[in-house]
């Protein structure tokens, strides 16, 4: 679970990588989500973050796959 900024940049399928990001002024323990082209799509949850951060730092690196469907943008509209 991540927070995505760009779903046109993320497949189903694709593999993300998870980097600290140490100059992000705004969290702590910001980690960027990156595309397999390097390319922020978004971070991890400010609720998970921490626990993220603490498993790049013991032990280097942090891959995950896009899995799921993809929702329509009418689902995405609030009320």
């Amino acid at each position: 679970m991540f927070f995505c900024l760009k779903w046109h940049a993320v497949r189903i399928g694709e593999i993300l990588a998870c980097e600290m990001e140490l100059d992000n002024s705004h969290e702590k323990y910001a980690v960027a989500v990156k595309n397999q082209d390097g390319n922020l799509v978004g971070h991890v949850p400010k609720e998970l973050s921490r626990l993220f951060h603490k498993f790049l730092d013991d032990f280097g690196e942090l891959e995950a796959e896009c899995i799921g469907n993809r929702l329509r943008s009418e689902e995405h509209t609030s009320e």
